[in-house]
């Protein structure tokens, strides 16, 4: 599917049960590393979304990483 330049989404928790162990906000926390394998294996671009609240807990925007 990646391979053929289709497009997937992936809700990442924190909280796993395996994977691998990496730094986050100064503590040792387990993370999956699924996101990492599947551009690895596909050479798929991978793209961050993160939302921001304004201080009413509203949604304002996404912040676009890649």
């Amino acid at each position: 599917f990646l391979n053929d330049g289709g497009i997937l989404a992936l809700l990442a928790d924190q909280r796993v049960k395996n994977g691998d162990y990496s730094k986050f906000f100064g503590h040792t926390a387990m993370t999956t590393p699924l996101v990492g394998l599947l551009a690895k294996r596909t050479n798929a671009p991978v793209i961050s979304l993160t939302p921001s609240y304004n201080e009413n807990c509203k949604l304002k925007n996404y912040n676009f990483w890649d």
